[in-house]
């Protein structure tokens, strides 16, 4: 334990740089739209995608839970 408090400094900024390289919303967006060309560029692996959950695409105030009990069994 002792170790982990004189090693703090150390990585914290490490985690800092990890997250600063990998997650903010501008990496986070530029990856999205890289794996979006990707998938159109590649039309014969299309059927390897996961297909989207009819639930996704309920335009409705109130979410009809049959059909997330529904894709929940599927799985």
């Amino acid at each position: 334990m002792l170790e982990g408090l004189t090693n703090f400094d150390k990585y914290s900024k490490l985690g800092k740089k990890r997250v600063l390289e990998n997650y903010t919303w501008e990496i986070t967006a530029k990856r999205y739209l890289e794996s979006i060309e990707e998938y159109l560029k590649n039309p014969m692996k299309r059927s390897g995608y996961i297909k989207i959950p009819e639930f996704f695409f309920n335009k409705e105030k109130e979410v009809d839970k049959s059909i997330i009990l529904k894709y929940l069994k599927s799985k």
